[in-house]
């Protein structure tokens, strides 16, 4: 926690850094926000591609008559895509 003295330097800094240059503070933002947005995109498409196996797996299943296994693919590829799905709301997007 900053005493009130502290913030009001912190504040101080803060000004006279956007004033001095304020492309620096832009460039800082565009790459924090590039960074996060790379993670999450990474975290979806590993996602994405668990899911494409579970359901092949699945089709492979059925495909042979072994029907618990078959089942237990399925159940998983929908586990996945709950994941998935919940990441894009917690992060403040709406999937389809």
């Amino acid at each position: 926690m900053l005493s009130d003295r502290e913030r009001e330097t912190l504040d101080e800094i803060q000004l006279r850094l956007l004033t001095e240059d304020p492309q620096f503070a832009e460039a800082f933002d565009r790459k924090a926000r590039g960074l996060t947005a790379r993670k999450l995109d990474a975290r979806q498409a590993t996602l994405t591609v668990m899911i494409v196996i579970a359901l092949l797996l699945s089709v492979l299943m059925i495909v042979v008559q072994a029907a618990g296994p078959a089942l237990l693919f399925i159940v998983a590829a929908g586990c996945l895509i709950w994941l998935r799905r919940g990441h894009r709301i917690r992060d403040g997007r709406q999937g389809p």
